[in-house]
């Protein structure tokens, strides 16, 4: 067998978002939930310029953190979609703001919670993504 790497769960939807996420954390993984705008179909790539230019970022340093991460993607939609109507803008757990946004959940009495985040040019920062990825 070779290295173990953390898992990297696509969630197609909030709900399932959240459900693997209660689960990862009960397990006593470290899970992220990693948010980014929607693959646009004409490029492949996110329409939105910082997940882009994050991407490689988290992607090196997640191969290099612990295989106790548990790191759950999600894309929020396209462009047009990112409004104060979006589920993930109106959720009162993941409040998203923009993006990308990693979030490093916690438990409190059974609940997710919040422990912390990263927005936009801070998923670009290497050191910072690979410090959060840690604590």
């Amino acid at each position: 067998m070779g290295e173990s790497i953390p898992d990297q769960i696509i969630c197609p939807s909030l709900e399932e978002m959240k459900r693997q996420a209660l689960q990862g954390v009960k397990d006593g993984r470290r899970v992220i939930l990693l948010l980014e705008g929607s693959t646009d179909e004409s490029t492949g790539e996110s329409w939105c310029s910082d997940c882009r230019a994050a991407e490689p970022i988290i992607e090196e340093c997640l191969s290099k953190a612990s295989p106790q991460v548990m790191m759950l993607f999600a894309e929020i939609g396209q462009k047009e979609d990112f409004n104060a109507d979006n589920v993930f803008v109106k959720d009162p757990l993941i409040h998203l703001g923009k993006i990308p946004t990693m979030i490093k959940m916690a438990l409190q009495t059974q609940e997710l919670k919040e422990d912390s985040r990263l927005v936009e040019k801070q998923c670009c920062d290497v050191g910072q993504v690979s410090i959060f990825l840690q604590a």
